[in-house]
C-alpha cells in the first residue's frame, strides 16, 4: 500500500450550537443489526401444471404378411473377427490374486553409532527479499479434453499459473495449494492466484514446497536453495552458504525436535534446525553409509530414511543408530511418504512396501506398480496412489481389493501426489510435462473420440448387450466396445451392414437389431453367427428409422423420421402399418408399466396409444406439455414419465393429470435438454449445457427447490452438448453418454458432503487494496535482518522496510492488533471516521469445482439482511459508513449446494474527535456553564424590570378597560347600523306593502260612501228590501277594510321588531311564514330603488313544518340578509348578461329528523372559489366601499350556529349559482 492510498480528510469545525444537536442526536442514534438467519437459496420451487390428454381417437392399421425374419438371406458374422484395436475407458479392475511376501526384519540389517551432533553445523543465515504486495489473478476454472485419462483435468497458465509446468505442490493448514513451477511460487485459493519469483531463471523452478508443524512454508529450488516464506511480513528468506552444483531439492521432512531434513539430490541431506538457528549438512563424507539420491521421510518413530541407489540410509534419532538397508537384487527404495503413522517406500523394481516399527512389509499385490516408482500418497478414503518414471499413477484400493491407472500421457517423472480437503489429487510432473489434477469425487468423468480409438466422434446411441458389451452407434457404423479385453471392434457396411449411419440399437435375445438412415434393418444373431437384413421392398415399406422399440409382448416398433410407425409381430410373422402417418418426425416410441406407448412427433406433440392399439389420445402446449419437441423419456418407479425437450424437463403424473416443469429457474444449466437416464433416485439429463442431475425429488408438500447438481468442463467433460438419446447407464453403474463431438464415460458420482471454509482475502479501502502487516514490537529479531527490495540490488534494514511500510497506517491513525490466517488480516481493526468506505474480497478455498461456488454477504451494522447468492467474489462497495462497530460475515456454498459457516471480520470505525465522548462530556459542560451564566445573569435582569413590569402593567391594564368599553360600544353602534342599514334598504318595500292595504281601504271606504247615499235613497223610497242588500254590501266592505288595516299594522309591528334590539327569548315561530313575509319584502324593497329590475321567486315551503323556538327577530334578520345577496346577485348578473338571462331565487323548507332547514338558492354569478372560505368572516365584503359594512353573514353564523345550535353552510358554482343552507334544531 502507497503513503498516497488514504488522503481523503473531511475537517468540520463544530458551534456551540451544532454541539448541542450532536448531543440530542448521539443520544437517540441507534445500530442497524442485520438478521442472522442465513437464507434459503434463492432456487426456485418447480411450477406444477395441470395436464390433459384430448379425446381418444380412433387407430386403423394396415396389416401385411412378413414372414419369418429367421429365412431372410443369411451371411455369417462373428464379433471376434471384426477389426479391432486397443482401447480402454480406464476404471478399476479386480485384482485376481494376492502374491505372498515374507516381510524384512529391520534387526537384522547392520548397524552404527551416529550422533547427529558431531555433524558440522553453521550459522543459520538468511538473505532476505520483500516481496512486494500481492498481485492476484482471476483463476479459471480447470477443464476437461479428449485423451486424458479418467478424471483428469488440466490445469495451467490458461487457469492462471505462472508456470506451464506443476512441479511440486503442497497444501498448507488454511487450504490454500502452493505449487511450483517453473517459474516460481503460484498460491491457489480457489478464486485468485497469486504468484512469486524467487530469484534467478534456474532458482525459479520450485521443485520441492514443504509445510512444517509450526505452519511454516519452506521452498526448494532446481539449483539447490532452500527458502522459507515468512507469510506475515511478506518476507522470502533464502539460507545463505554455499550450494553444490546441480542439487536439486527432491524432498523434505520434519523430526520430532522440529528440524527440517531436506535432500540434495546426488550431493547431501541438509539439516536446518530454526530453534538453535544452525544449519548442518550431512553426505557420505561425514556419516552417511551411500550418496544422496531419492527422498527423505521421518517415520513415527523418528527415524530418518534416507534413499540412494547403493542402499538405504536409516537414522535412528532416539537410539542414534545409522542403519543401511540392501533390497535383493538390483532393487533399491527411492521414494518414502510418511502418512497416518505407517512408512511407505517406492523401490526402483516398481514394488510397494511399509513399515512399522521392527520389519518391512511388501505390499500383496500381483503386478507392479510401474518401472519405478517415484512418489505415492495415501488418500483419506484409504486409497494408495503411487507415481513412476514414464508418467503413470496407479491408485490401489484395499478395501474394494482394485487397482486402477491413469496415465498423464507422456513419458515423464511423477515427482508428487498431493490430496487437497476437497479429495482431488494434484499431480507433479518433471520436465515440461504439464499441469493436471484428478477429479475422484465427480464420477472420474473421461472423454473419449477418434484419437483414442473410436470410428466416429458423433454417439448417437448407446447399448448394452447382455454379454457386457457397448454397442455404439455413429454415423459411420457402430463400434463395439468389449470392457473385458480392453478393446473396440468396428462393424461398418464392409462388415456387413446395409447403411452406414446405424443410429438405433436393440437387443432382442440374443440378435442384435440396427436401424438408421436407411430403408431396412440389420439382424445380428450372436449366438448362431449370422447376419441377416430386413426391409426388402414392400416390406416394410420405410426411408430410415428414427426409434426402435421391443415391447413388452416381444414386438418390435418401428418410426421413421417421415412419421411412420410399423409393429413387427415375428409370432405371427405380420407387419401392422399404422394407416394414417403422424405428423412430423418422431423422435421416441417408448412403453409405459401400464402398457401404454407414449410417441413423440417432433414440434407435434405426443400421442399416448392405449395397449389394445386401437385408440390414441393427444397432447401439446394447450394441453399442459412445457414443449412440442419432446425428445427423450423416462419413467421412474412411481410411474410418472419424465420428458426432455427444447423448452424444459418435464415430469407427468398421468394418473392425477399433474406435470412439474424445471427449467434454468430451477437450477438446470440451459432448458434445452435432449436425453436422460434414471440411476436409484437419481435422474440423469443430458442437455445443451452440460449434465444435470436432478434428486432424490423432495416430498410434494415440503415444496422446496429440487436438488440440481450440474456437471461441466469444470468436473471433466471436455464437450457440453449432449445428443439426443444417446445417455446409459450400464448394470456396473457406468454412465455412456454421446456428448457432441466425443464420448463421456463417468462412474455414478458419490454424495458430495464437501462445504466451503470461506475465507476473507482483502480489504479495500476508498477504492484500493490493502496490505496488513504485524505490528512488529521492539524485541522481533526479524528487525535486525537486512532486506533486499525484489528487483533491486539494494538492501536496507528490516526495521526500515516495517517503518517505511508501516508509516502511511500511522499517519491516518489505522491501527490493528495483529494479523493472522491465510491472507494476513488484521484483528481488531480500528479505522478513522474518514477511512470510511471498503469493499471486501473473499473465496470460498474450494479447490474443486470452483466455477460452482456461490457467496452471500451481511455488514451487520448496515445491512437488514444477507445479499443474494453470486459467484462475484467481492462485496458492493460500502461508502460512508458511519463511526460504530461492525461485522462483516461471509458464507459460501459449493457443488452439493450447502451453506457453509459464515467467516467473520470485526472492526471498528471511530469518531472525529468532535463526536467522541470526552468532546461530547466537554460540550455538556460547556453548554452547563452557559446555562448557568445565562441564569444568573437573566435573573437578575428580571428582578429589575419586574417592577417597572407592573406598573406597566398596571397603565396598560386601565387602557385596556377603557379601549375595551370603547369597542363594545362601537361594535353595539356597528350592529345597530347594520340593523338600521338593512331596515333602511326594507323602507321601499315595507312602504309597498302598506301601500297595497290603504288603497284598499281608500277604495272601499269610497265604494261605502257611495253605498250609504244609494241607501238613503232606498230608505226614502221605502225600498226595504234593496236597504238590506245594501246594508250587506257596506258589511262585507267594513270587513275587508278592517282585514287590509290589520295587515298594515302587522307590517308596522314586525319593522319595529326588526329595528329594535333582540330581546334574546325563544318563541314558537311559523318558519314559512317568516320566509314568505320577508322574502317579499326584500324582493319590494330591491324594486322600489331599481324598477327596471324583476325576479321569478319560487317557494317550496313545507306546509307541514312546526312551529319550533327561534329568536325570531334575529333568524329574521338572517334571511333577509340571505334574500337580499340572492337579489343582488341576481340582479348583478342580469345588468352583465342581458335579455337571454332570467333572474330567479328559490326558497325551500323542509324537515328531517336532525331538524328543520331552510334553502335560498339563486342563479346569479356565484362566489369565486378562492374567496368561498372567507364569506362567514366578520367585515369580510366583496361590496365598493361604503355599500356594506361586512357583517352580514358573520352575524348570521352567530345567529344560526352560536344562538341556535344550527349550522349555515354555502355552496356555489361560480358563473352559475349560490345555495345557502340553513339547519335549526326543532325545539317545540
Amino acid at each position: 500500500m502507497s503513503p498516497q492510498f488514504l488522503t481523503m480528510k473531511r475537517m468540520r469545525i463544530p458551534a456551540v450550537l451544532v454541539a448541542a444537536i450532536l448531543i440530542l442526536s448521539a443520544s437517540c442514534r441507534q445500530g442497524r443489526t442485520g438478521s442472522e438467519v442465513l437464507l434459503t437459496d434463492q432456487q426456485s420451487v418447480p411450477a406444477v401444471r395441470a395436464i390433459h390428454f384430448g379425446k381418444n381417437q380412433p387407430v386403423s392399421w394396415t396389416v401385411k404378411h412378413l414372414g419369418d425374419p429367421g429365412n431372410l438371406p443369411v451371411r455369417p458374422f462373428s464379433l471376434e473377427k471384426l477389426p479391432s484395436k486397443p482401447f480402454d475407458v480406464g476404471g478399476e479392475r479386480p485384482l485376481d490374486s494376492t502374491a505372498a511376501a515374507k516381510p524384512l526384519d529391520l534387526r537384522a540389517f547392520p548397524e552404527s553409532a551416529f550422533d547427529l551432533e558431531k555433524v558440522p553445523a553453521s550459522a543459520l543465515r538468511f538473505k532476505s527479499v520483500a516481496l512486494p504486495p500481492p498481485a492476484k489473478v482471476k483463476a479459471m476454472s480447470p477443464k476437461g479434453r479428449t485423451g486424458s485419462f479418467r478424471g483428469m483435468i488440466q490445469f495451467g497458465t490458461d487457469e492462471g499459473l505462472a508456470g506451464s509446468t506443476i512441479i511440486s505442490t503442497c497444501q498448507d493448514r488454511y487450504g490454500l495449494l502452493w505449487i511450483g513451477t517453473e517459474k516460481g511460487v503460484s498460491i491457489y485459493d480457489g478464486e485468485n492466484i497469486e504468484s512469486f519469483l524467487l530469484g534467478t531463471s534456474r532458482d525459479n523452478t520450485v521443485t520441492c514446497i514443504y509445510e512444517d508443524k509450526a505452519g511454516t512454508i519452506w521452498i526448494g529450488d532446481y539449483n539447490g536453495g532452500i527458502y522459507v516464506f515468512d507469510r506475515t511480513a511478506r518476507l522470502l528468506k533464502k539460507i545463505a552458504g554455499d550450494v553444490p552444483a546441480a542439487s536439486v531439492i527432491l524432498s523434505a521432512s520434519e523430526d520430532a525436535q522440529g528440524r527440517i531434513w531436506f535432500v540434495r539430490a546426488g550431493k547431501e541431506v541438509v539439516i536446518v534446525d530454526p530453534k538453535n538457528r544452525v544449519v548442518r549438512r550431512l553426505s557420505k563424507k561425514n556419516g552417511l553409509k551411500h550418496d544422496v539420491v531419492g527422498q527423505v521421510s521421518v517415520d513415527p518413530s523418528d527415524r530418518v530414511w534416507i534413499c540412494s541407489e547403493d542402499g538405504t540410509n536409516v537414522i535412528d534419532l532416539r537410539r542414534r543408530m545409522l542403519m543401511n538397508i540392501d533390497l535383493p537384487g538390483e532393487e533399491y527404495i527411492y521414494a518414502v511418504r510418511n502418512d497416518d503413522g505407517a512408512l511407505w517406500l517406492g523401490t526402483s523394481a516398481g514394488k510397494v512396501y511399509h513399515t512399522d516399527r521392527a520389519r518391512i512389509h511388501a505390499l500383496p499385490l500381483p503386478q507392479r506398480f510401474g518401472d519405478f516408482i517415484t512418489t505415492f500418497t495415501k488418500t483419506r478414503n484409504g486409497e494408495l496412489w503411487t507415481g513412476d518414471t514414464n508418467g503413470n499413477i496407479f491408485v490401489y484400493s484395499p478395501s474394494r481389493r482394485t487397482v486402477e491407472q491413469i496415465s498423464v500421457g507422456t513419458a515423464v517423472s511423477i515427482l508428487g501426489l498431493t490430496e487437497d480437503r476437497q479429495g482431488q489429487v494434484w499431480v507433479s510432473l518433471a520436465g515440461q510435462g504439464g499441469g493436471y489434477v484428478v477429479k475422484r469425487q465427480e464420477g472420474k468423468a473421461g472423454n473419449f473420440s477418434r484419437a483414442e480409438g473410436l470410428t466416429d466422434n458423433n454417439v448417437w446411441e448407446l447399448l448394452e448387450d447382455t454379454r457386457g458389451m457397448i454397442w455404439m452407434g455413429t454415423y459411420s457404423g457402430i463400434d463395439i466396445y468389449d470392457p473385458h479385453a480392453k478393446k473396440i471392434r468396428h462393424l461398418g457396411m464392409e462388415q456387413g451392414l446395409s447403411q452406414l449411419r446405424s443410429t438405433k440399437i436393440v437387443q432382442i435375445g440374443d440378435e442384435i437389431w440396427v436401424g438408421g438412415s436407411g430403408s431396412t434393418l440389420d439382424i445380428m444373431d450372436m449366438k448362431k453367427g449370422t447376419l441377416r437384413t430386413l426391409g426388402k421392398p414392400n416390406e416394410l415399406n420405410i426411408t430410415s428409422v428414427a426409434c426402435l422399440l421391443l415391447d413388452s409382448k416381444g414386438r418390435i416398433w418401428i418410426g421413421t423420421y417421415d412419421g411412420k410407425v410399423r409393429v413387427i409381430d415375428r409370432a405371427s410373422g405380420t407387419v401392422r402399418h399404422l394407416s394414417a402417418d403422424l405428423p412430423g418426425s418422431l423422435a421416441f416410441i417408448q412403453e409405459d408399466a401400464a402398457g401404454f406407448f407414449w410417441i413423440s412427433s417432433r414440434d407435434k406433440g405426443v400421442y399416448l396409444m392405449e395397449p389394445g392399439l386401437q385408440r390414441m389420445r393427444h397432447i401439446d402446449t394447450t394441453g399442459g406439455l412445457v414443449g412440442d419437441n419432446a425428445s427423450g423419456w423416462m419413467e421412474d418407479d412411481e410411474r410418472n414419465v419424465w420428458l426432455t425437450s427444447e423448452d424444459g424437463l418435464q415430469r407427468i403424473d398421468a394418473a392425477r393429470k399433474l406435470s412439474v416443469v424445471l427449467g434454468t429457474a430451477n437450477g438446470l444449466p440451459k432448458k434445452e435438454s435432449y436425453s436422460i437416464a434414471r440411476r436409484g433416485k437419481l435422474i440423469y439429463v443430458g442437455t445443451v449445457d452440460g449434465l444435470a442431475v436432478v434428486g432424490p425429488v423432495p416430498p410434494e408438500e415440503t415444496k422446496s427447490p429440487w436438488p440440481i447438481r450440474v456437471y461441466k468442463k469444470s468436473q471433466g467433460l471436455s464437450h457440453l452438448d449432449f445428443n439426443q438419446g444417446a445417455l446409459m447407464f450400464t448394470r456396473g453403474g457406468q454412465l455412456y453418454a454421446g456428448v457432441e463431438q466425443s464420448l463421456l464415460v463417468m462412474e455414478e458420482p458419490p454424495a458430495d458432503t464437501t462445504v466451503p471454509a470461506p475465507q476473507i482475502s482483502q480489504l479495500d479501502i476508498l477504492g484500493k487494496p490493502v496490505f496488513f502487516l504485524p505490528p512488529a514490537p521492539a524485541g522481533d529479531e526479524r528487525l535486525r535482518d537486512t532486506v533486499r527490495k525484489a528487483g533491486s540490488d539494494s538492501v536496507i534494514m528490516a526495521k526500515e522496510l516495517f517503518d517505511a511500510r508501516l508509516k502511511p497506517f500511522r499517519e491516518q491513525g489505522i491501527s490493528w492488533k495483529n494479523v493472522g490466517g491465510p491472507f494476513n488480516m488484521p484483528g481488531e481493526l480500528v479505522l478513522p471516521y474518514d477511512q470510511n468506505y471498503l469493499a471486501f474480497h473473499f473465496t470460498g478455498m474450494q479447490l474443486s469445482n470452483s466455477d460452482n461456488v456461490r457467496y452471500r454477504y451481511i455488514l451487520e451494522g448496515i445491512d437488514q439482511v444477507w445479499s443474494q447468492p453470486a459467484a462475484q467474489e467481492v462485496s458492493d462497495s460500502y461508502r460512508d459508513l458511519p463511526p460504530g462497530h461492525y461485522t462483516f460475515k461471509v458464507s459460501a456454498k459449493g457443488f452439493n449446494n450447502t451453506w457453509s459457516a459464515p467467516a467473520i471480520f470485526n472492526f471498528t470505525i471511530t469518531p472525529p474527535w468532535w463526536e467522541t465522548w470526552w468532546a461530547y462530556v466537554f460540550y455538556a459542560l460547556a453548554l452547563a456553564a452557559l446555562i448557568f451564566a445565562l441564569i444568573v445573569y437573566r435573573s437578575r435582569a428580571l428582578k429589575r424590570e419586574n417592577r417597572l413590569l407592573e406598573e406597566k402593567i398596571a397603565n396598560r391594564t386601565r387602557q385596556l378597560k377603557e379601549s375595551l368599553d370603547e369597542l363594545n360600544s362601537t361594535q353595539s353602534q356597528l350592529i345597530q347600523s347594520a340593523k338600521m342599514a338593512s331596515l333602511g334598504e326594507l323602507t321601499a318595500g315595507i312602504a309597498h306593502e302598506i301601500q297595497n292595504p290603504l288603497n284598499f281601504v281608500n277604495n272601499f271606504s269610497e265604494v261605502s260612501r257611495e253605498l250609504l247615499t244609494e241607501l238613503q235613497e232606498e230608505i226614502d223610497a221605502g225600498n226595504m228590501d234593496d236597504v238590506k242588500a245594501i246594508a250587506g254590501n257596506l258589511d262585507q266592505n267594513l270587513g275587508k277594510i278592517h282585514h287590509h288595516g290589520k295587515r298594515a299594522d302587522r307590517i308596522v309591528k314586525s319593522m319595529l321588531q326588526h329595528s329594535r334590539s333582540s330581546t334574546g327569548n325563544k318563541e314558537p315561530t311559523d318558519i314559512n311564514a317568516l320566509a314568505d313575509e320577508y322574502l317579499r319584502l326584500s324582493y319590494h324593497g330591491l324594486r322600489a330603488k331599481d324598477k327596471t329590475f324583476n325576479a321569478e321567486m319560487l317557494t317550496d315551503l313545507d306546509p307541514s313544518l312546526p312551529k319550533t323556538n327561534i329568536i325570531s327577530q334575529d333568524v329574521g334578520r338572517v334571511l333577509l340578509n340571505l334574500f337580499n345577496n340572492a337579489f343582488q346577485a341576481t340582479q348583478e348578473r342580469a345588468k352583465n348578461n342581458g335579455t337571454g338571462y332570467k333572474p330567479l331565487v328559490e326558497v325551500k323548507t323542509w324537515q328531517r329528523e336532525d331538524g328543520i332547514f331552510i334553502s335560498v338558492k339563486d342563479n346569479g354569478n356565484g362566489i369565486p372559489a378562492s374567496i368561498r372560505e372567507k364569506i362567514f368572516q366578520p367585515f369580510f365584503t366583496t361590496k365598493p366601499s361604503g355599500e356594506g359594512t361586512g357583517l352580514g353573514l358573520s352575524l348570521s353564523y352567530d345567529v344560526i350556529v352560536k344562538l341556535h345550535g344550527g349550522s349555515i353552510e354555502a355552496d356555489s358554482q361560480e358563473g352559475a349559482s349560490t345555495v345557502f343552507l340553513i339547519r335549526l334544531p326543532i325545539s317545540h
